[in-house]
């Protein structure tokens, strides 16, 4: 049975990395006609209608977390809770840290702007910030960027997911079910301005957390493959529908958050985008492509505000979206292939590994 392997977890990170560029650059008509965009084919309303269903890719990263971690559980059931929360701690923020550093200089020296009145001159901020936590502690308006509220996320996600994977043993998918008719009495976490509540990806990280458990993901491609040639196009198809569909519906459709309808339809976009990934694309280049490009997407995650928002000038030579688009994915996917040589040149990984290793 073919594993769901860390070469296939990068190809979905960079599918689902790609469509993040897509969604910030064109989730609303303001943000097309700000960068001259003309839309072509398509109305503004319907790119970014889009754009914003595109946001299932949030959706992906939370699974792909949720699954890696409890695959690695399975492998360390001895270690501490306590032990394995802050080497996945520390090991989400080794990189983050460098890249943020950077983007600090990139003020002080290139913008000539003091990276800490960013912060309103308060240390406590930027190191809140720098520890990923600011959000989390109530001043999601103080960080330095709005889209580190996912490190603060997946801090949130670390620390709770090793109580989701004991739930998850107990009540198998039936757990699903119980978030359901309990999702309006949860406690919120915190309610992020960027992100939203974090109590919405609750379902998608417990099937994260579930496929891993039962190799669900392996079964379903087994299955896949025995099937005829036609039934893998159809259901191939679906997929897509689905993954497009749901989140569309959960936007402009049901809006409803009552048992966590529209959050439902979202996990549903994003599994069956996951389940396309790994069962349809079997393209040995194309899949080499996103492999590739997944393996850089951390930097590009906390790299592409900044191409697209303070290259404008390059990104807007020319108002055709698509061409906007390819540019911004470029200069994204360069510069942070710049900076994972620059981190193994000096050896920060190398470094960073070995520390938190003797932990």
């Amino acid at each position: 049975m073919k594993a769901f392997s860390i070469n296939e977890t990068n190809k979905v990170k960079g599918l689902a990395i790609l469509l993040l560029i897509f969604h910030h650059m064109y989730r609303t008509t303001d943000e097309i006609a700000a960068r001259g965009a003309v839309p072509i084919l398509l109305t503004g309303d319907s790119i970014s209608h889009i754009a914003y269903c595109f946001r299932i890719c949030v959706y992906i990263f939370a699974f792909l977390t949720a699954y890696g971690l409890t695959k690695l559980l399975l492998k360390s059931e001895k270690v501490s809770y306590t032990k394995f929360v802050i080497k996945r701690y520390l090991k989400l923020l080794a990189p983050y840290w460098f890249t943020l550093v950077c983007i600090w200089l990139f003020w002080l020296f290139a913008l000539r702007q003091s990276p800490l009145a960013r912060y309103d001159g308060n240390i406590l901020f930027m190191a809140a910030d720098f520890m990923s936590v600011l959000e989390l502690l109530g001043h999601t308006d103080k960080m330095f960027l709005g889209l580190f509220w996912y490190m603060n996320f997946a801090v949130a996600e670390i620390i709770v997911l090793p109580l989701l994977v004991v739930a998850a043993k107990k009540f198998g998918y039936y757990l699903v079910i119980i978030s359901i008719f309990l999702y309006n009495v949860l406690p919120t976490i915190c309610d992020s301005t960027y992100g939203g509540n974090y109590n919405s990806y609750l379902f998608i990280i417990e099937l994260g957390v579930l496929f891993a458990l039962n190799d669900s993901l392996e079964i379903i491609n087994n299955t896949f493959e025995k099937m005829t040639a036609f039934k893998k196009m159809v259901i191939g198809g679906l997929l897509l529908v689905v993954s497009f569909c749901a989140p569309y519906l959960a936007r402009f459709v049901i809006t409803s958050e009552k048992f966590g309808v529209t959050y439902i339809l979202q996990t549903l976009g994003a599994i069956a985008l996951i389940v396309f990934s790994f069962t349809c694309i079997k393209n040995v280049k194309l899949s080499k492509a996103f492999e590739w490009i997944g393996s850089l997407s951390g930097d590009i995650f906390l790299l592409h505000i900044l191409i697209y928002e303070l290259g404008w000038r390059i990104v807007s030579f020319t108002n055709v979206i698509i061409v906007q688009y390819i540019t911004s994915v470029i200069l994204c996917i360069i510069a942070s292939y710049v900076l994972a040589v620059i981190k193994d040149k000096i050896g920060y990984n190398r470094l960073t590994k070995m520390l938190i290793s003797r932990i």
